[in-house]
């Protein structure tokens, strides 16, 4: 029984430590399942990522416009936020478009630029107002101001002269005195005017109150070119009238036909001629051009066989008299012949 006993003790030892043993194992275990889960917990909580700033014109797909800057998003790009702003490179922002009435104001060229002044304008820094200025050259070219109706078309043009190029009528109008048209892209006068000098001028249209400033005034028009412009002085106004300028300016050499309201070289029985009307308005109601064929039709004849003739039964004054001038002078005569009478 005495050797018994160590035996026992060393069996107790064994179990002992087979249960330290286990009690081990499931301490680690517990250990390592603790922290996966706590693993697995950070790998499924997101990130919490920060929106960036986007400028004018950025994508706001990931991004927040910057509002400071007066833009929105649109489309998933930024934009201005109001339509009737205008984005500014120097501020990258947007501003508000220059208006044309008394309360507008500007800051910036471009508030001009892209508002009713156009392109040809500035913001005059001085005067924070908009200006028609030659904004490509640096102002060596001369703009004008036109304020209309037209809703695309702008206010501020180039001047513009008679032959220069244009795209619209306003360039032509505004930029030349007087009545002119942009046609076949050219500037030019309007029908019914004429170009004198640095403007358009109109043409004698039949008013006898008609004032004239040029020659080309009245011979551009139904007068024909055996008229002038009458003036006293060349600071006047003056009247057109039928004028001979290749005959020393002799103004008895031509006559006036009120019918065609045109100036003809006066003619005489038998003379050349290359109209009815210079024959009617010099010599008689009943007087044609005719050819020596007896054609009436003066367009037929060759023009050195044109004359002026007397009617086919007819009787015309050989001295280039008409009826309304024989009556005149019978009438003279009879006035005077009875005036000598209750003289004696």
């Amino acid at each position: 029984m005495v050797c018994s006993k160590p035996l026992f003790s060393l069996l107790a030892a064994i179990i002992l430590l087979a249960q330290l043993s286990q009690c081990a194992s499931k301490a680690d275990f517990f250990e390592t399942s603790e922290e996966d889960v706590s693993d697995e917990k950070v790998e499924s909580e997101p990130a919490i990522a920060t929106r960036t700033i986007a400028g004018f014109n950025e994508s706001c797909s990931e991004a927040t416009c910057n509002e400071q800057k007066n833009l929105k998003c649109n489309n998933n790009v930024c934009e201005c936020a109001k339509e009737n702003q205008v984005y500014i490179t120097d501020t990258e922002g947007c501003e508000e478009i220059a208006r044309t009435d008394t309360n507008g104001n500007c800051q910036h060229d471009a508030q001009c630029q892209v508002g009713k002044w156009g392109a040809l304008s500035r913001c005059e820094k001085s005067t924070k107002r908009c200006q028609c200025y030659d904004y490509p050259t640096g102002g060596k070219r001369e703009v004008h101001y036109f304020e209309h109706e037209f809703p695309n078309e702008p206010y501020c043009y180039l001047r513009k002269a008679i032959g220069d190029s244009c795209s619209t009528y306003l360039e032509c109008n505004r930029g030349i005195e007087g009545e002119a048209i942009c046609s076949d892209n050219e500037c030019r006068c309007a029908d019914g005017w004429v170009w004198d000098k640095l403007q358009c001028l109109k043409v004698w249209d039949g008013d006898k109150d008609f004032k004239c400033k040029s020659n080309e005034q009245c011979k551009q028009s139904k007068m024909g070119n055996l008229s002038r412009c009458d003036k006293t002085t060349s600071d006047e106004d003056g009247k057109c009238e039928c004028w001979d300028s290749s005959n020393s300016g002799n103004e008895d050499q031509v006559v006036w036909y009120p019918e065609t309201e045109k100036c003809y070289k006066k003619k005489e029985m038998g003379s050349n001629c290359e109209a009815h009307e210079e024959c009617i308005a010099s010599i008689h109601g009943d007087a044609e051009c005719r050819g020596l064929d007896s054609s009436s039709t003066s367009d037929i004849s060759p023009p050195l066989s044109r004359t002026c003739q007397c009617k086919e039964g007819k009787t015309c004054d050989p001295n280039g008299a008409s009826e309304l001038a024989k009556n005149v002078q019978v009438v003279s005569f009879i006035v005077l012949a009875i005036g000598a009478r209750f003289m004696y």
